[in-house]
């Protein structure tokens, strides 16, 4: 797991040494991505990437070099440490790949040790208790890293107001064998019982450091359980994967050396950091795969689903030309949809007559037309006016034959609709090349809904959507001009990560929610300009402080791990990442429970839908006694781990006596 080391500095002998020495790695700084061979296993995945597949296992050559150039440097120098040069000069005459680029190879090193080094808040704590009491402060560590490049690397970590640096590499000799300690004492001229060394390996610094005669205090790791019951709130292997080893220092990082950003005691920004981040890295990851180094212009991301994937992509990508840019497409079911319809065919008419607990004006109004204007056609049908709720299936069958009357209008409508949007469409296209949009997913219809206005506005280029997740029924089916590729689930497939969506595909959608209204159409104002028309009211509107925290909670774990977020080598497993997921979406505790299930679920398009809560046990026992209105009042849930959470041991009796084959995922 990654260091966060405890020490008590009151309980330190502060009157009993005149100078603190403090260990490095591991003590003042430590490592994002885990273990020190992370490094290696990072630096292999960008060489692969520059140099081809020669490169691959280079992380095992890299670690098994270090005793080789260990037995030429005592055979030629007769020192105890080597430096960085030793060891590609020795990697560079016994591996061909690595012949004749051994600078190279060991600057790229050392730029990756610097990008997941960061510093540890507690030795800054020491410090500062140090110079308080009017001690000196020095740095003493085993390392084959430069002494130059560990003083850029403090100096950057926030770790200045130091007396004096010791590197092995530079001395030629260790703390392991006692020397190092008797070197810094003749350096400085100092006894050793003037010292007092702090560091986390119990042989190096601590039995070592008192056989020297120096004070010492090995550090104990702070507790992996202030993470509770995240899938991470246990140790790693060292061999786990580096993207791992990054998702869980960064999670433990905010508990035991929080950034000001991550000072945020809200169940939402925590919520954001730690579940709902690791799935935007993961999607990103993704993104960024697909698109870099094809020369693409543009990249679109479709509102507003696209809205903070856009932000966190332009901040990964910045000043990074095997990029491409990213545009924001206004998009939606009614905005793409209505103006690509030609006829009302069965399919058209299905979406349209969609919604419960609406007027006959709702069904006319979401599609930007005056129910005023078809009063007579209104009630032609038997609808008493506009302001009649449709309920039965006869008022139902009435509306779709209304439909089929007014078809012309709609037509029109549509046409002109359509008009607007391929002028707001050929205005931010770039140049000739394939059109590459991101959404969250499902049954990619928007992208169907693009294709066909592509087609009718004689825009000739292919489509390829990129998602986090696609049905197996999902439109369009891998064609020449019209592909998709999915990050988590693609066509339904892996079927255990399609069930994972299906516990609460709503409050996966919520994570990509944008604070945004949603999209109507495209509309021409009095001066000529084409200008997006937004709804007046967010469908969300209550959740919106929800939703900003959770974001916050993101960023502040994308800025945690800063440039790694796009470095190679480090795309989370699809299996952590499903996890992570699986254990709020599947498994939620009764906290998660209560603050999920108040967030509203919108069900409807175009702006006019019907609101309800993703989970709601109220009038749990008024249906208790009837096994169909229990059963149903579960099933018709939106999420039911979440409702199940809810429930007191006897309402979960009772629901499981009524219905013991009770189903948690959802049928899509």
């Amino acid at each position: 797991m990654a260091p966060f080391p405890k020490v008590d500095v009151e309980s330190l002998p502060w009157g009993d040494f005149e100078v603190l020495s403090l260990d490095i790695f591991d003590t003042t700084l430590a490592r994002l991505s885990g273990p020190p061979a992370s490094v290696f296993e990072l630096l292999e995945s960008r060489l692969v990437v520059d140099y081809g597949e020669q490169f691959s296992g280079f992380s095992k050559r890299r670690a098994e070099i270090d005793s080789a150039a260990r037995r030429k440097a005592w055979e030629e120098r007769q020192v105890e440490e080597i430096t960085l040069d030793d060891i590609y000069a020795c990697l560079g005459e016994s591996w061909a790949p690595a012949q004749g680029l051994e600078n190279k190879l060991q600057a790229l090193e050392e730029e990756l040790e610097g990008q997941v080094l960061y510093g540890l808040e507690q030795t800054r704590q020491l410090i500062s208790a140090a110079r308080t009491r009017h001690k000196k402060v020095i740095f003493v560590s085993d390392m084959y890293l430069s002494e130059t490049f560990i003083a850029q690397q403090l100096e950057r970590c926030g770790f200045s107001d130091y007396d004096h640096l010791f590197v092995s590499s530079t001395e030629g000799c260790l703390k392991w064998s006692g020397r190092l300690y008797k070197t810094v004492e003749e350096r400085l001229q100092l006894r050793s019982t003037q010292f007092f060394h702090i560091g986390d390996n119990a042989e190096v610094d601590g039995k070592k450091a008192q056989e020297a005669g120096w004070q010492s205090r090995v550090l104990t790791k702070s507790e992996i359980s202030k993470l509770g019951i995240h899938p991470l709130a246990q140790p790693l292997e060292p061999s786990a994967a580096p993207s791992d080893h990054l998702i869980q220092t960064a999670l433990l990082s905010r508990h035991f050396d929080p950034l000001p950003q991550e000072q945020n005691d809200s169940f939402w920004f925590g919520f954001g950091f730690e579940y709902a981040a690791p799935l935007y890295f993961g999607f990103l990851r993704f993104i960024l795969k697909q698109v870099k180094g094809r020369g693409l212009e543009s990249v679109y991301f479709l509102s507003r689903d696209g809205y903070f994937l856009k932000e966190l992509y332009d901040t990964l990508t910045k000043g990074n030309s095997a990029y491409p840019e990213s545009k924001y497409l206004y998009a939606s079911r009614r905005g793409l949809k209505f103006p690509a319809i030609e006829k009302i065919d069965a399919a058209t008419e299905d979406w349209l007559a969609e919604g419960i607990n609406l007027s006959v004006g709702d069904f006319f109004e979401r599609m930007g037309m005056d129910p005023g204007a078809f009063t007579e056609h209104i009630g032609r049908y038997g609808f008493s006016d506009h302001n009649q709720i449709v309920r039965s299936g006869f008022d139902y069958d009435a509306l779709r034959r209304l439909f089929h009357e007014i078809e012309p209008a709609i037509i029109a409508a549509a046409k002109e609709e359509r008009g607007h949007y391929l002028d707001y469409l050929r205005g931010v296209l770039g140049k000739e090349e394939p059109f590459v949009m991101v959404d969250v997913g499902w049954n990619a219809s928007l992208q169907k809904a693009l294709k066909n206005l592509f087609r009718l506005g004689g825009i000739e280029r292919p489509l390829e959507g990129l998602y986090l997740g696609t049905y197996e029924g999902a439109e369009p089916s891998a064609s020449i001009d019209s592909t998709l590729a999915s990050y988590l689930v693609n066509y339904g497939q892996p079927a255990e990560h399609l069930r994972l969506i299906r516990y609460g595909v709503a409050l996966i959608e919520f994570l990509f929610a944008a604070p945004e209204t949603t999209f109507l159409r495209m509309q021409r104002n009095k001066d000529g300009k084409i200008s997006p028309l937004l709804h007046g009211l967010h469908e969300n509107a209550e959740d919106l402080s929800s939703l900003s925290d959770l974001h916050d909670g993101v960023r502040a774990f994308f800025n945690r791990i800063g440039g790694l977020a796009e470095a190679p080598g480090l795309d989370p497993r699809a299996e952590t990442v499903v996890k992570i997921t699986d254990r709020w979406l599947a498994h939620p505790s009764y906290e998660e429970a209560i603050e999920l299930s108040k967030v509203a679920y919108p069900d409807g398009w175009g702006g006019v839908f019907h609101q309800s809560k993703m989970a709601d046990t109220k009038g749990f026992w008024s249906r208790a006694l009837s096994p169909k209105k229990a059963k149903s009042h579960f099933k018709s849930s939106h999420w039911r781990p979440g409702y199940d959470a809810l429930l007191s041991p006897l309402q979960r009796a009772i629901l499981r006596l009524w219905h013991p084959a009770m189903r948690m995922d959802r049928e899509v």
